[in-house]
């Protein structure tokens, strides 16, 4: 057929992980860039926060840009009375820190409350 484009076993490869993709690029850009780019791995982060606070031994993917120690850090951050100035984003340690109580509202799904808050 014309104009079809040629399919050749290669092509099933999988393609370049997230943390690959990441770990490839970092070195090359800007701080700048790199600061556009975290937000690009924010959403996996949020996805993991999700994943850790709904079952504390659950896997974390490494798509986002933190370890399981710094998501411990954020569950400890939101834990606190005074949230305060955190180095991680607002939204995962607000998010962190009300999760107990929207959990008992009928309707939440954390999923779509972390994406929500995520694009704001």
């Amino acid at each position: 057929m014309a104009g079809a484009p040629t399919i050749e076993l290669a092509d099933a490869k999988p393609g370049m992980s997230i943390a690959d993709m990441r770990a490839q690029l970092e070195p090359e850009l800007t701080d700048a860039d790199r600061r556009l780019l975290s937000l690009l791995f924010l959403r996996h982060d949020a996805e993991n926060l999700v994943a850790l606070l709904k079952d504390p031994e659950a896997e974390v993917t490494a798509d986002g840009l933190y370890s399981r120690e710094e998501y411990g850090q954020i569950l400890q951050e939101a834990s606190e009375i005074d949230l305060g100035a955190s180095k991680y984003p607002a939204f995962l340690v607000d998010f962190a820190h009300q999760y107990p109580d929207m959990q008992q509202q009928a309707g939440f799904f954390a999923e779509d409350e972390t994406l929500i808050r995520y694009y704001q």
